[in-house]
């Protein structure tokens, strides 16, 4: 393959625990898509840089816990986000340390849990993505759906399309903070497990909706 990967950037505080393990599940997930690979990384917002992985959700889920050499910390940096093509924090916080880094953050950049739900809806049964492919359905003009855009041939511009669509249809999924991810250094108790199972489902369901809109039309839909 020639083309350079889309590169996807997740997003923790200290970058030992929740955006490497996110980042890893998402890299897996979307890998062995025809027309396209990715590059999934991870950084923090207070990370100190250096810092190995904490081996807590990777036990959790039952996986191999990175070694060093694979995986230590890194401070995100506004180089970073001008080189990925999405980003996808793990909570609120995270998210207006990026847009103040960088303004290109603000369009590219959807917490895990928005993402999620935002793919998820547009890939569902007569939502956006459907309009996207039979834009001729006797919609009201003022229906939002009549303003959706073609969805492109290659899966690279599928990618780009469904990324803008996130931004076009924020509003209307609501907004609710429960959907942060927990920092498990920050509970009472040991709460490793159940931010594995929030973590894994976010990223199943993003993976999965973002999979039908690269493929979609390829496998009989």
């Amino acid at each position: 393959m020639t083309d350079t990967p889309l590169k996807i950037l997740l997003v923790c505080t200290a970058n030992i625990c929740r955006s490497p393990f996110a980042a890893s599940l998402v890299q897996h997930q979307l890998a062995g898509i025809e027309g396209v690979s990715f590059e999934v990384s991870s950084a923090g917002t207070e990370a100190r840089g250096g810092d190995p992985a904490c081996p807590g959700l990777w036990i959790s889920a039952n996986l191999p816990v990175p070694a060093r050499s694979d995986q230590v910390s890194r401070l995100v940096t506004r180089e970073m986000i001008e080189d990925v093509d999405l980003i996808l924090p793990l909570a609120d916080r995270h998210s207006s340390s990026l847009a103040i880094l960088s303004p290109r953050a603000r369009k590219l950049t959807f917490r895990l849990g928005m993402a999620a739900r935002l793919a998820e809806l547009i890939a569902s049964p007569g939502h956006a993505l459907d309009s996207s492919i039979k834009p001729d359905q006797g919609l009201d003009s003022l229906d939002p759906l009549s303003k959706v855009p073609p969805l492109p041939a290659g899966p690279r511009e599928r990618f780009g399309w469904l990324v803008s669509e996130m931004d076009a249809w924020r509003g209307s999924v609501q907004d609710s903070g429960h959907e942060s991810v927990p920092d498990p250094h920050e509970l009472e108790s040991d709460e490793h497990p159940q931010v594995q199972h929030q973590i894994s489902d976010l990223v199943a369901t993003f993976a999965a909706s973002l999979k039908t809109a690269l493929t979609v039309g390829s496998s009989g839909r």
